[in-house]
């Protein structure tokens, strides 16, 4: 059957369709007589384009490349996947071959440009617009005997294949390879396995190519997942089929965005040419580091077979000499304008199109940004003369960016006409972590329940994407290394729930690595008394993230600060500790002072960060140690003082919402401390922290002694009663020293007796007077009579 008329660019449409804009305007390369001159590959390697559909391993080209490369009409051609000039301009080890075909009316295919089929480009692993280098085949041929195929995974409209059907298909395309995937408007399949007896399967190197008779054996194969076919003699490119987008988990809301900005525009142009109005031209990808953007963009390279894909980056487009980046961007808008429908990625917009008002802007990155405006305004614009073809026409490129620094970005590229449309990627939530999680689970042995996964992902607070894929990995290597201990065949390894509880103490979410404290493990049993503390603690920590319903039921929200005041030494800070522990949140340790900074507006900006990667990482607590540093009633702080608390209060509660986060705070002078900020809405909640009671001073002492070696004749009792007043920290100290004066008698000392214990009671210094406790005592009235 003949092929359709190709134009210019290299793609098929049918002969009775008109010229496209691009073609009548900017056609590159035209066939003419002086193309009959010697052809030369293209240093870059060819550009792909598709042919019409065929289930076969077709390459159209240009009279002139047959004869470069010395192959006629019909013969196979080995071809690569080319390399950039940064990788040094070679090819990359993936090879297919196929059959080249060049007619009257392929004449019309740029010199430049190989149509391959699709077939031959799932075995390449190249999109539209990627670069192949091609070759005369001189390898053997096989005779295929027997040719082993399975059902696509997830077609289920045709998991029943008929033998002679497919036979009467690899017939009509004579020659087949492994991995090969075979689609006709009745039949999806992929070649598994192809045998011969000419020439034996453990050949070196074995045919790439198989030729297919009537006396083929076929047998269809059901296999149980695409792990089965994955194999490790499965050509990298087939792996390509999992950067799709029912591979990205937690994105189904960014995913139909983006097929609407995309997918219209590029294949039904006259829907917006019948209303003479562009379509969205450009897509702008923004969250933090890890939610998948770059993801996102190689997704959409690989749903989006039909269009002619160009990638840009600061290191493809950055030259050395003046004009050289703008010439390389213009470069890939006019391809793209060639080859349409076309899309151009372009990933880290930030170090591409940075902010030309910035004081670290240069004069080459301003350039840069007022070149790529000019490009999306020249081939966009439509005016009142336009017909209906022309704005179709005009509107066939699409523009794909991703950032996680927004603010970097120029504001001239974030305008309707440009970038229309802004999709942002935020941290995922729990269901989101599940089905993450899930996906990533997919292909992997393993022992989790459904419920064990739900369980993991409800723990992982502020991971992203790629901690969730880093988690999966270290539980991976916890249970090979497990595997290895108890010497378990490789066969027999599974990850279970241990391998993960034993992962997730060394991943941390990628917004809490700069910031995250390693605080030592503290539990409500390491903390001797206070129970009401805690047990007010737990109602305001963990009753939101345990009762999100009962919340929302009731129309109330959950408390936004909590206060713990109270003499110095009763644990406010390790109870601090003990609850982004139990809660198991993500958990930011300010101090006080380490905020100031001697720079005007940097002390400001240190409380907008610290709230906005808490946001970032939410559910989170943010834990600000001897907060009356930074909140001194206003007009009695220090310099900048006022500065500091007002951005306190704004971020605590003002226009921006807090989210899931709260701050939980520590002081021993809360008298100083402004009054906007214990107002309700900000600091809900205060709690004293007094000085343990006796029943507390037992709890402590025996916390204490788990972990000491103390003789019979010392007793708890006697202790409690002597340390009237003191502290938790008193208390810790009056054990410490006990033990080195154990130590002071006998430096070989096995154990503490009760005589050490007195010696170090008469030595103990008691911080808590009569006037501080009816202090603190006082103002707790004054709490409760407010």
């Amino acid at each position: 059957m003949a092929p359709k008329s190709m134009n210019l660019n290299g793609a098929a449409k049918s002969k009775s369709a008109a010229p496209s804009a691009a073609a009548t305007t900017s056609a590159p390369h035209k066939t003419t007589t002086a193309s009959k001159e010697k052809h030369t590959e293209p240093t870059t390697g060819y550009i792909v384009r598709p042919t019409a559909p065929t289930p076969g391993l077709r390459i159209n080209a240009n009279p002139t490349v047959l004869k470069a490369h010395g192959v006629a009409n019909g013969d196979l051609v080995k071809v690569w996947k080319a390399l950039d000039s940064a990788s040094g301009g070679g090819s990359s080890g993936a090879s297919a071959v196929g059959q080249i075909f060049t007619e009257s009316e392929t004449e019309s295919i740029d010199s430049t440009v190989l149509q391959l089929s699709f077939g031959l480009r799932g075995l390449l692993g190249v999109f539209l617009g990627d670069r192949v280098r091609l070759e005369k085949y001189r390898g053997a041929v096989g005779e295929a005997d027997k040719v082993d195929i399975a059902s696509q995974e997830g077609d289920e409209a045709h998991v029943d294949i008929d033998e002679q059907a497919v036979l009467k298909v690899l017939q009509t395309i004579k020659y087949v390879s492994r991995n090969q995937i075979i689609t006709t408007d009745t039949i999806k399949f992929r070649i598994l396995e192809i045998s011969t007896l000419a020439i034996p399967r453990t050949q070196s190197p074995p045919p790439q190519i198989y030729k297919v008779s009537p006396k083929t054996e076929i047998s269809v194969l059901t296999l149980p997942s695409p792990a089965s076919i994955e194999t490790a003699s499965t050509p990298s490119s087939l792996l390509h089929q999992n950067t799709g987008y029912a591979n990205l988990g937690g994105l189904a809301h960014e995913i139909s965005l983006i097929r609407k900005t995309v997918d219209l525009p590029l294949l039904r142009p006259e829907i917006f040419s019948r209303f003479k109005v562009p379509p969205p031209r450009g897509i702008l990808l923004h969250g933090p580091s890890g939610t998948g953007k770059t993801s996102l963009l190689r997704a959409i390279a690989h749903e989006t077979p039909q269009a002619h894909i160009l990638s840009v980056s600061a290191s493809s487009i950055l030259g050395r000499y003046l004009g050289d980046s703008e010439a390389a961007l213009t470069k890939v808008f006019d391809e793209a304008r060639m080859f349409e429908p076309s899309v151009i990625l372009i990933d880290e917009l930030d170090s591409v199109a940075p902010r030309r008002d910035s004081e670290s802007g240069t004069e080459s990155e301003a350039r840069i940004v007022s070149t790529l405006v000019s490009l999306f305004d020249s081939f966009l614009s439509t005016s009142e003369s336009d017909s209906e073809a022309e704005v179709g026409n005009r509107c066939r490129v699409v523009v794909v960016a991703a950032t996680n620094r927004l603010s970097n970005v120029d504001p001239a590229l974030r305008r309707p006409g440009r970038f229309d449309r802004e999709i942002e990627l935020r941290i995922p939530d729990a269901s989101a972590r599940n089905e993450i999680l899930s996906i990533q689970l997919r292909n992997i042995p393993h022992t989790l329940t459904t419920a064990e996964i739900s369980a993991i992902a409800s723990k992982t607070h502020g991971f992203v994407g790629a901690d969730i894929a880093a988690l999966v990995r270290e539980a991976v290597m916890c249970a090979v290394s497990r595997g290895d201990k108890e010497s378990v065949q490789v066969a027999e390894m599974f990850v279970d729930k241990s391998d993960f509880d034993t992962a997730m103490l060394s991943v941390r979410a990628s917004a809490m690595r700069e910031i995250f404290l390693e605080t030592p493990k503290v539990y409500w049993s390491d903390i001797g008394g206070q129970e009401l503390v805690k047990q007010k603690l737990r109602e305001t920590v963990e009753w939101p993230l345990a009762h999100p319903e009962t919340f929302k039921r009731l129309g109330i929200a959950a408390p936004r600060g909590i206060l713990l005041y109270g003499p110095p030494g009763c644990s406010k800070t390790l109870t601090a500790k003990a609850l982004a522990t139990e809660a198991g949140l993500n958990f930011l340790s300010v101090k006080g002072p380490e905020i100031f900074n001697k720079y005007v507006g940097e002390s400001e900006k240190a409380i907008r960060e610290i709230f906005r990667k808490a946001r970032n990482a939410s559910p989170s607590i943010i834990f600000f140690d001897e907060i009356d540093a930074i909140s001194a009633a206003r007009g009695h702080a220090e310099v900048g003082g006022d500065r500091v608390l007002t951005s306190l209060l704004t971020e605590m509660d003002g226009v921006e919402s807090m989210g899931n986060v709260m701050v939980l705070a520590a002081t021993n002078r809360p008298e100083i401390i402004d009054d906007a900020l214990l107002r309700p809405g900000r600091i809900d909640r205060m709690m004293y922290v007094g000085p343990p009671d006796l029943d507390a001073r037992k709890k402590i002492l025996e916390v204490r002694f788990r972990k000491m070696s103390i003789a019979d004749d010392v007793s708890i009792e006697h202790l409690a009663e002597k340390t009237d007043g003191c502290s938790g920290a008193e208390l810790t100290s009056l054990c410490q020293e006990a033990g080195l004066q154990a130590m002071n008698e006998d430096i070989e000392s096995t154990s503490i007796a009760g005589r050490h214990f007195e010696k170090a009671l008469e030595g103990l210094n008691r911080s808590i007077s009569k006037e501080m406790i009816e202090f603190y005592e006082s103002f707790k009235a004054g709490i409760s009579r407010a």
